[in-house]
């Protein structure tokens, strides 16, 4: 699904690879070709939260939907 939204965004970068994985992203290897000059670069995408899981988690925690999207801000912010 992120390289699909990459796509969106940025429909002149190809992406030939994912190089990692971490706890809100994942960063690809993009290329690019203008004027047959080859541009490579690495673009992370950050998801947060990651999946439903970690909003039922803070649910089941007796966070409310203000608190969780006060504590996912926080970490955006950081």
């Amino acid at each position: 699904m992120a390289v699909e939204k990459l796509a969106k965004v940025w429909p002149e970068w190809k992406v030939e690879k994912q190089l990692g994985k971490g706890s809100y992203g994942v960063v690809y290897k993009v290329v690019r070709e203008d004027s047959n000059i080859k541009s490579h670069a690495a673009v992370k995408i950050i998801s947060i939260p990651s999946d439903e899981s970690e909003i039922d988690s803070l649910r089941s925690e007796g966070l409310s939907e203000e608190g969780a999207k006060t504590y996912f801000q926080g970490i955006v912010n950081d």
